[in-house]
């Protein structure tokens, strides 16, 4: 388990040093001494001293790691001996606590080889200039200050070799067994900060502090990454059954008291996909879908382990359109055994597609018939009809056989859950909203308004159909949510209600996401209501927290909202359908049919691309078919998701089949065609895989084994780019959104291919050179290798 990224690594001297400075400063002496919590605000940052905090000046480091700060604008140089020989000069010492800062301390990694951006450094800061105001300095004069103490913090805590001693310790007695757990109690970085770190800091841009590192801590970090990010270390979801089936009403699943463990760690719930059953899934799941099996993948390989994450596609499966369809087959006296003979599993999903079309214009017309579908609803929904339970079971089982053939394509693991699963707990919350006085009635239906200021007037002027959910109210600021209807039937309204219920108070949820559509904003906004005036949320110490597009916080319920509009322009809409991705004949193409398509092209690109580079050397091997068969698959699928998960989740994109499947650009053929070549370039070394492994047995043991890695720019960018794998993650799992990875690995793969450019890797006359730079090969697949599978993502060994 990684104990610190190395932004945590900056940050945290940042932030002690500015916590020393809130302590000690004139500035702040008021607001230390009406301080009843012991904390100190200066300009919006709020800090907590450690609890035992003594200043005295630091002992002289030894000249071999002298660091410097030089300033640009008077070419002033200030290395560690003379700030040590300055009086006022004070660090921290004896820390009992990480000093904790509100705020974090913006810290700016270096960009991707291949961005003409001017950058100075390896990492920047701009905190000076954020703080010069609070402390009354000019930028330059407070930069010149912090970065003294920086560095004098820096060079005072322990040796970073002692780091490098627990890793070789370590490795040589567990190198078999699992590494990631073996290494927890043995890497502390929050004790090892010091001497390897920082190399020297400029003052640039007018205050900007730019921070270059040590090598030795990079050589450091690169190990520690090839340790955790090991393949074998990679978290999967163990599902017993991929699409739990949930056809008796009454015992839907074994473990209804399943409390997700009873480990300490935040337990995550995530809802995403989400189709409707006796429907063919269309690309409106896609993005849903996609996004929800990444968002789960990203959260149980988190590098700290924080989190136990529950899977569950909330289908469709308990509404009117069951009772329209059971309705019909009735009144036309359709046996089902006779329709669906001799037809796949996909044709009885399309035939029954049909028959719901015509039902529900019926429905829309006949109010014999929507009567009749409508008791069909609710025979259903009680469970005690034979009959209709019949039919729907076999509904529910053809709507599986065409999801999981998808979700097996996709790779998504999920666990059904759909509404019908909560119906035995319906009549228990219902009371318990009756009992808190928070139901209303309105033409015999139950309401619940999640506004306090409504009116009588309003409760009987409910607009609202009970039967469409559609949420088309004249005054959405009073938008009720139809918890019974008059004729005594459950609408989407109820089984939401009772779904975060069931996930709050039975499975002790401490964090829910909901992957959805923007358009159910206002659905689940009332949804989410309900738990706090209901007192769910409170009673437990937790709280609802509304997530922007760029805001999170560690929420207790997070609404994932992404756009569905895979659109053939370039506008943004905020509520987003659908309806501009279509076929010619005005239907919603199918999500299976995009999929075939993609994989199609795919293979007639491929195909093509390997018979040139056949024809140009003829060294090269003609793909079989079975390899092109697999390698389709690979880009086709790949391609769809990639495309999908690169585009910020609320914001539109342009569907292009042309464009994702391109071998340049951000795309994911690019990525898997860099991570195929580092495959061969290693493949090529003629290193036998034993060789391979003892040669990484040998580097992990011996940092002096990897080559002097910044006497090449494209090579120390590389390896920049590489330690910065954790940070990524972080803020994948803090804004949940995972196109920041997407950009991570397309800028991995440009600073590679800068690197194979420059650094030539195999037939070395240097022999440890070689080595080395394997190992950089390595290192980058393995990172690679981990970040595709996040993204769900297969990789080819050969493309």
């Amino acid at each position: 388990m990684l104990k610190s990224s190395v932004r945590g690594d900056l940050s945290r001297l940042f932030k002690q040093v500015i916590a020393k400075k809130c302590i000690i400063s004139p500035n702040n002496n008021n607001n230390n001494n009406n301080n009843n919590n012991n904390t100190t605000n200066c300009g919006g940052f709020t800090y907590q001293p450690i609890l035992d905090h003594h200043l005295s000046s630091s002992s002289s480091p030894s000249d071999s790691n002298t660091s410097s700060i030089i300033n640009n604008n008077n070419n002033t140089t200030i290395n560690n001996n003379t700030i040590n020989n300055n009086n006022n000069s004070t660090i921290l010492t004896n820390l009992l606590n990480p000093t904790i800062i509100s705020k974090p301390i913006q810290i700016q990694s270096i960009p991707s080889i291949n961005k003409k951006t001017l950058f100075i450094g390896d990492y920047q800061t701009p905190i000076a200039l954020q703080l010069a105001k609070v402390f009354k300095m000019k930028p330059m004069d407070l930069a010149k200050e912090l970065s003294e103490q920086v560095l004098l913090l820096d060079s005072s805590s322990s040796s970073l070799n002692n780091l490098q001693n627990n890793l070789k310790n370590n490795l040589q007695n567990n190198l078999q067994n699992n590494l990631q757990n073996n290494l927890q109690n043995e890497i502390n970085l929050e004790n090892n900060l010091g001497n390897s770190m920082i190399e020297k800091l400029e003052i640039v841009n007018q205050g900007q502090i730019s921070i270059y590192l040590k090598e030795n801590y990079v050589k450091n970090k690169l190990i520690e990454m090839f340790t955790i990010f090991d393949p074998k270390n990679i978290n999967k979801p163990n599902l017993q059954n991929n699409n739990l089936q949930n056809n008796n009403l009454q015992n839907n699943v074994t473990n209804k008291n399943d409390n997700l463990g009873n480990n300490k760690k935040i337990k995550v719930i995530i809802d995403f996909s989400s189709p409707n059953m006796a429907k063919r899934m269309h690309v409106g799941h896609l993005r849903s879908t996609i996004i929800g099996e990444c968002i789960s993948r990203i959260l149980e390989n988190d590098p700290q382990q924080r989190f136990t994450v529950k899977r569950v596609n909330h289908v469709g499966d308990f509404g009117t359109p069951f009772g329209m369809l059971v309705a019909y087959l009735e009144i036309e006296n359709i046996s089902l055994e006779n329709l669906f003979k001799n037809l796949t599993s996909t044709e009885q999903l399309e035939k029954i597609e049909s028959i719901y079309k015509i039902s529900k214009k019926r429905f829309d017309s006949d109010e014999h018939f929507k009567k009749l579908a409508q008791e069909k609803v609710i025979l259903l929904q009680k469970g005690n009809d034979e009959k209709v339970l019949e039919i729907w079971k076999f509904l529910l089982k053809i709507s599986r056989e065409e999801l999981n053939t998808i979700y097996e394509k996709l790779n998504i693991s999920l666990e059904e859950m759909g509404e019908s699963f909560y119906s035995e707990f319906i009549v228990k919350v219902i009371d318990e909203l009756n009992e808190k006085k928070l139901l209303k009635e309105s033409e015999g239906a139950l309401c619940l308004f999640t506004n306090d200021n409504v009116t009588n007037n309003e409760v009987d002027n409910v607009t609202k159909s009970s039967d469409d959910n559609s949420d088309k109210v004249d005054n959405e600021k009073n938008v009720p949510l139809i918890v019974k209807k008059a004729d005594g039937g459950y609408t989407y309204d109820t089984t939401d209600i009772t779904c975060l219920w069931y996930r709050l108070n039975q499975l002790k949820g401490d964090w829910l996401i909901y992957v959805v559509d923007v358009g159910q904003s206002l659905h689940f906004k009332n949804i989410f209501k309900v738990a706090e005036i209901t007192n769910w949320i409170q009673e437990m110490n937790k709280d609802i927290i509304w997530m922007n597009n760029n805001d999170y916080n560690n929420n207790t319920i997070n609404k994932e909202e992404n756009d569905n509009n895979i659109n053939d322009n370039n506008k943004r809409r905020r509520i987003a359908r659908i309806d501009h991705f279509r076929t010619r004949s005005g239907e919603t193409i199918k999500l299976n049919d995009l999929l075939e398509e993609a994989v199609r092209r795919a293979y007639h690109i491929i195909k093509e691309k390997n018979e040139e580079r056949c024809k140009e050397n003829e060294n090269i091997e003609k793909m079989t078919e079975e390899q092109l068969q697999h390698a389709s698959k690979v880009i086709g699928y790949g391609a769809i998701k990639y495309a999908d998960l690169k585009t910020n989740r609320s914001t539109n994109y342009i569907f292009s089949y042309d464009k994702m499947l391109d071998f340049k650009g951000n795309t994911a053929v690019y990525i898997l065609y860099t991570y195929a070549r580092i495959c061969s370039i290693i493949d090529k070394s003629k290193f036998s895989n034993e060789e391979l492994n003892n040669l990484q047995f040998e580097i992990l043991n011996n940092l002096n084994l990897i080559n002097s890695i910044k006497e090449n720019e494209s090579e120390w960018r590389l390896i920049l780019k590489l330690i910065e794998y954790e940070d990524i993650l972080n803020l994948v799992i803090d804004k949940l959104e995972p196109h920041h990875l997407c950009e991570y690995l397309f800028d991995l793969s440009n600073n590679f291919s800068a690197f194979f450019r420059d650094c030539k890797v195999n037939n070395l006359n240097d022999l440890n050179l070689m080595k080395s730079r394997l190992f950089i090969c390595e290192s980058v697949k393995r990172i690679m290798n981990h970040g595709l599978y996040l993204l769900g993502l297969q990789t080819l060994n050969r493309l």
